[in-house]
């Protein structure tokens, strides 16, 4: 039977068990540092993506506020422009003043002059709105000049009634004028035109004889 003895001093055998014990504590504490290095950097790493994501988010939520301010400015403009575009609606008339101008000296009598025409914005209650507020839009053209003779302004009012443009034609007064030392008649016609209707020209050839058509 082989039997093993051991040789070593105690001195030489106790110097060895000191530094094994060394080398497992410095292989321990090693270990553990490395899994501290490991944690550490998992978590940086894990912290540095949060940040990223929390700056994303950030900016995300600075643009929707961006676009949401800019999208309150732009509805504002919007609404802006509508009130304008029916404040437009409501002011603007259907025809304009030289056609009018245009219709009425184009059936003038060559036996009269017309000396002044004025069109005047105006309104007036119709029969369906007596009852209520409403009041309907009204243009008053007041035409004043000289002729010849009654003929002439009889001739003038017929020509002014015969337009679809022109309601309630009168002839206000007609009165005996002097105009260079030849006897005359000075008169004065009034007559409305409708603004809750559109209009449109006739040709050229037609106009001064027909003047406006007007349409509901």
């Amino acid at each position: 039977m082989n039997a093993c003895v051991d040789l070593m001093p105690m001195a030489c055998r106790a110097a060895l068990q000191r530094r094994a014990r060394v080398r497992m504590w410095v292989g321990a504490y090693a270990s553990t540092a490395a899994v501290l290095i490991s944690l550490y950097a998992a978590f940086t790493a894990g912290r540095q993506a949060q940040v990223r994501e929390l700056t994303e988010l950030n900016n995300q939520v600075e643009l929707n506020w961006s676009r949401n301010h800019e999208v309150q400015e732009l509805m504002t403009e919007l609404e802006s422009l509508e009130l304008d575009i029916k404040r437009y609606n409501r002011l603007a008339w259907p025809l304009q003043v030289s056609s009018v101008l245009q219709c009425v000296a184009g059936i003038v009598p060559r036996e009269a002059t017309l000396t002044s025409v004025a069109v005047i914005p105006k309104s007036e209650r119709s029969r369906r709105a007596r009852q209520g507020s409403d009041t309907a839009p009204l243009l008053g053209v007041e035409v004043e000049g000289v002729a010849k003779h009654d003929s002439a302004i009889a001739a003038f009012v017929k020509s002014l009634e015969s337009q679809q443009l022109f309601n309630a034609v009168s002839l206000d007064f007609a009165r005996p004028a002097d105009v260079d030392g030849i006897e005359a008649r000075r008169f004065r016609v009034t007559a409305t035109i409708a603004l809750d209707k559109n209009y449109k020209f006739l040709d050229v050839q037609t106009r001064a004889s027909a003047g406006l058509e007007a349409s509901p």
